[in-house]
């Protein structure tokens, strides 16, 4: 299951009503656009997802799945950007629960939104965990970001956000394959 990325989010930059000022906000007005399960909306209604919370509506996913025909398997937990996030496969044990075909894709899908998406996608980008990982690790990995960017040549202002940073630096990297600053500073690979 891949976590669905959100970049309607971020700083409020005089936002209007429509306008999310936040990762949660953007995953909530997702949520409720997607009319997803009452239990995952009544999780998600006020503002915050804690690891139980995420664990139930991940568990309600599996068993609605198991349901439809799948054989989930959830194999322990992984830490992963400052959070626990479950480690389990999913396969498909008849020709409607194929994965290999958009049908079975599309079953399995179903019950991911229905039950889990948009909590899973809170729990992993914007739970208290995570934004506090993420703060750490700007904090840690900033000046070594601007310091590859410069020896790469990049032209970065020195009021760039870290965000900005890692942007400048993907860019860098789409262009010229040898300036990977983002694998030279280890920020995949940060743990702190």
């Amino acid at each position: 299951m891949g976590l669905l990325l959100l970049t309607a989010c971020g700083t409020d930059h005089g936002s209007t009503s429509a306008e999310p000022a936040s990762q949660a906000e953007a995953v909530i007005q997702l949520a409720e656009q997607a009319e997803v399960g009452a239990e995952q909306m009544a999780i998600l209604e006020d503002g915050d997802v804690t690891y139980d919370e995420y664990e139930t509506a991940m568990n309600r996913a599996f068993e609605c799945m198991r349901t439809a025909g799948f054989a989930v398997t959830v194999t322990g937990t992984n830490r992963q950007n400052g959070t626990t996030v479950l480690d389990f496969s999913v396969q498909g044990t008849t020709s409607d629960t194929d994965l290999a075909t958009q049908a079975g894709r599309s079953r399995q899908e179903a019950c991911y939104v229905e039950e889990a998406r948009f909590v899973d996608a809170f729990w992993q980008t914007a739970s208290d965990e995570v934004v506090a990982f993420e703060e750490r690790r700007a904090s840690a990995l900033e000046p070594l970001l601007r310091e590859c960017l410069a020896s790469a040549g990049a032209d970065v202002p020195t009021d760039a956000s870290f965000v900005d940073l890692v942007h400048v630096a993907s860019d860098l990297t789409s262009k010229n394959r040898t300036d990977d600053c983002i694998g030279e500073i280890g920020f995949s690979t940060w743990d702190g």
